[in-house]
């Protein structure tokens, strides 16, 4: 029986109960379940990782194609377009590169998108620069590829490379010297000496006034410029690889002047005084508010059907539940003028501080309670304790004022900034009063002054005086005398010479180092802008002295105004390096906005935050000068100084390029007479116009081509032309290119849908064999010439080639196959013959399969 029991209890032991059944497959369905709902992220996570390793070799292909140009055919981009919903945003392309619209089955569509700038490099530090800047012998090259992933979120792969001009010349030379204050001989640190016409070569003095740097080889002349002192220059010299000459430059200082002033801005309504109590002699207990409108426009205090458009309340001392949300009024007038005073009170009439005003709105009884009555009018201000004042509106709180009952220990219960301190709260017979001004208050104007500071801007008088008794909309136009301070507004003055200024929280503003008619030429005047993120006002014909303050007065911000502001001023270049451009004025502009500058070259303009592009001769607006850019970043209602633009006079040499039986368009010409470098493409015409700055000095002209393509030109040889009058068009000559090439492009398709994945396309004069013939360096020059590109991922190709008017091209597509089962390769091939090309013109020819 033993053993039988035992072998029943390990048969028990041995197996499970349906409740352990039911639970182990509970929680294997869970993990299972839970694994299934893990394969959509597993699955999320490599789609995208593929949609990225294809966005790349897409960045990686379009990389390629343009590294395969030479230096000057890889175009700088001109014509920009900015990104959206990246951070950052980033410009890109949209003429000489435009946006490539990639789609491949099953994945999102793509965007190929291409960026090419100038750059300069300094150790290991760079600096991107204006297309219209001289080539510095290196450009950037971006490739972007964006799609929307499946969470409709922007995503993007970025390649760069730089690519650097093999023949450009090498900083062999170089300037040293001193810069010295005259009279005296100090060294001025912090000077400017630069190469005229070329800002990038440059450099700053030191704490000894010493300066050096590099610079090509060639013709120049510089310019040393500094703060408060009088720019000079060198003649031009020449300096040869080696030499490094020594330049030195004396400064004479600049008299100047200061430029003060206040600035104001009046622009909503304030609370001007308030009685919580006062006896008239017939007994009768008065308490009211007076509101004043320092504006330019007339205000609506009630809504005209009974209610309030501006809403008055009363915050009563913490506990006692006294407070008035919106008091109701009951209208004598409903509007207040600008420069008007507007009075709310318990009574009408009354009088206090020897004055009777007509009421323009009482207390309603409905007011009742909180509010109590005494006698025939209603008590709702309470005195002797804590307690504020506000307005308000639809659009928030727009004025208040709050005062503390120390002896409780009572704080203002809302208040601006500090509130009044008083140990008794708000006394009987007393009058808080707004000043008119800062620290002070001038009987009969009107009291204005808001620096978000009740602490400051209002005063407790002991009795109601009668300099400053409550007035009405019936007490005519009290002028104000301030605002609410501009704080922090910046404060410009087209000197050129005086550094931006701001405004102080009471509104005080100076202007130091601020240039005299020595400066200013015969105009002998200068504008002072002031300007915020909503307001600025402009002040014309300012007269300054050498040595003397100049004072503004009060100055009111009115204008609208919004985003950033970009101000600066525009020179000429060369000769005219120190000549200020403002008769005839200079076009300075950014995104379709402009301004002209004044008769000292001096511009300000407004634009929206963000990174920008500004160009002075904006559009090309004065054809006797070049154009001039420069990036900046502006900020919401910030005033942002640029460099000063120096532009060159300049004028246009055109000329006609053509195969010799027709026009060649899209060909890259270059203009250079031993400095800058001047370039521009071709049209459908063939016809190119090269802006030039003027000189006497011949630009000598050439295209660049391909390595197998020569030319020849006329009239001369090389060609060469000059332009010596500013806005003039001079015909330089004709090229006629040797060798041509034109264009064979067309699509790759499989059963009608285009080839993703790159089909190698090969044409040449003579037979093009499947397979292809092996290409070695002891073979290939008795072998014919190929050419050859590979298709892009959107299923199309564009191949140059030589043009001819003998011989025509016989093409070959190769299709790499891949089998599914074994991974092995086949190239399935398609053929054609007979096809012609013409120097600058496009041969269509599709392949299919």
């Amino acid at each position: 029986m033993k053993g039988l029991a035992n072998y029943l209890t390990g048969r028990r032991r041995a197996g499970v109960t349906l409740v352990e059944l039911m639970v182990a497959m509970t929680v294997i369905t869970i993990g299972v379940i839970g694994s299934m709902g893990s394969f959509k992220y597993i699955n999320r996570a490599i789609t995208q990782s593929r949609i990225k390793t294809i966005a790349i070799n897409l960045a990686q292909e379009q990389m390629e194609v343009l590294k395969n140009k030479t230096y000057y055919q890889l175009l700088v981009t001109t014509n920009t377009a900015a990104s959206t919903g990246y951070s950052p945003n980033f410009n890109y392309d949209t003429s000489a590169y435009p946006p490539q619209e990639i789609t491949l089955w099953g994945f999102p569509n793509m965007r190929r998108l291409v960026n090419v700038d100038y750059v300069s490099v300094t150790g290991s530090s760079q600096t991107v620069l204006p297309y219209t800047s001289n080539d510095p012998g290196m450009k950037r090259i971006s490739v972007y590829v964006t799609w929307m992933d499946s969470g409709g979120t922007p995503r993007k792969v970025q390649l760069e490379s730089y690519y650097e001009n093999p023949n450009v010349a090498t900083m062999s030379s170089g300037f040293t010297g001193t810069v010295t204050r005259f009279p005296g001989g100090a060294a001025v640190p912090g000077a400017l000496v630069q190469v005229m016409g070329s800002p990038r070569w440059s450099a700053y003095t030191d704490a000894s006034g010493a300066y050096s740097f590099q610079v090509v080889p060639g013709t120049y002349s510089l310019v040393c410029s500094s703060q408060v002192y009088y720019s000079t220059y060198t003649p031009v010299f020449t300096i040869n690889a080696g030499q490094y000459p020594q330049k030195n430059f004396t400064l004479t200082k600049i008299a100047t002047a200061t430029v003060s002033g206040m600035a104001f801005v009046r622009d909503h309504l304030v609370i001007s005084q308030v009685v919580a109590s006062t006896t008239m002699v017939s007994g009768v207990n008065i308490e009211y508010v007076e509101l004043y409108n320092p504006t330019t426009y007339t205000i609506s205090i009630g809504d005209g059907s009974g209610g309030n458009a501006v809403k008055l309340r009363f915050l009563g001392e913490s506990g006692l539940g006294k407070d008035i949300n919106e008091f109701a009024l009951s209208y004598i007038t409903q509007t207040v003028a600008a420069g008007k005073y507007y009075l709310i009170g318990n009574s009408f009439p009354f009088t206090a501080g020897g004055n009777s005003p007509i009421t323009d709105a009482l207390f309603a009884p409905s007011n009742r309670p909180p509010c109590e009555l005494f006698g025939a009018v209603l008590s709702c201000i309470r005195a002797m304790e804590a307690g504020a004042i506000q307005i308000y509106d639809a659009n928030g709180v727009i004025d208040t004022v709050g005062w503390s009952h120390g002896a409780t220990g009572k704080d203002a219960p809302a208040y601006e900034g500090t509130a009044k301190s008083m140990w008794n709260g708000f006394p009987l017979e007393w009058q808080l009063r707004r000043k008119s001004e800062y620290n002070h208050s001038t009987p009969g104007a009107g009291r204005a002054y808001d620096s978000g500071d009740n602490e400051v801007d209002f005063e407790f008088i002991s009795s109601i005086d009668s300099s400053f008794p409550p007035y009405g909309t019936n007490s005519g136009v009290k002028a104000p005398t301030a605002g609410t301070p501009a704080q922090g507004a910046v404060v410009v003055a087209s000197d050129g010479l005086s550094t931006l200024a701001t405004v102080s929280s009471t509104g005080y503003f100076q202007l130091l180092n601020v240039a005299t008619s020595s400066v200013q030429g015969t105009a002998n005047t200068l504008t002072v802008t002031i300007a915020s993120n909503t307001v600025l006002i402009s002040s014309a014909g300012v007269v300054v002295q050498a040595n003397q303050n100049k004072d503004l007065g009060t100055l009111i911000l009115s204008s609208s105004a919004s985003g950033g502001i970009a101000t600066g001023y525009v020179f000429g270049n060369g000769p005219d390096y120190t000549k200020r451009l403002g008769n005839p004025s200079i076009k300075v502009g950014s995104g379709g906005i402009s301004v002209n500058t004044d008769s000292q070259g001096f511009y300000m303009l407004f634009l929206p935050t963000g990174t920008l592009t500004i160009t002075a001769n904006y559009g090309g607006d004065n054809s006797n000068y070049l154009s001039s850019d420069a990036d900046v970043t502006l900020t919401e209602g910030t005033v942002t100084e640029l460099p000063d633009f120096h532009l060159s006079q300049g004028g246009n040499l055109k000329g006609y390029v053509t195969s010799g039986t027709g026009a060649l368009p899209n060909i890259v010409v270059q203009a250079s007479n031993g400095g800058a470098i001047y370039t521009d493409t071709t049209d459908s015409s063939g016809n190119f116009y090269i802006y030039v700055a003027t000189s006497a000095i011949g630009y000598t002209i050439i295209a660049d081509l391909d390595a197998l393509q020569s030319y020849t030109t006329a009239p001369t040889t090389p060609l060469i032309s000059s332009v010596t009058v500013a806005g003039s068009v001079v015909f330089a000559g004709t090229i006629t290119v040797i060798g041509a090439m034109g264009t064979i492009a067309g699509t790759v398709n499989k059963d009608g849908t285009a080839i993703t994945t790159g089909v190698l396309v090969v044409a040449s004069t003579a037979a093009v064999p499947d397979p292809l013939p092996t290409v070695t360096a002891a073979s290939a020059p008795g072998q014919a010439i190929f050419y050859a590109v590979s298709s892009q991922a959107n299923g199309t190709y564009s191949l140059d080639v030589r043009s001819s008017a003998t011989e025509t091209y016989n093409m070959r597509a190769f299709y790499p196959v891949v089998d599914a089962n074994t991974g092995a390769v086949t190239y399935a091939s398609s053929a054609t013959t007979g096809v012609p090309v013409s120097a600058g013109v496009t041969t269509p020819r599709n392949f299919s399969w």
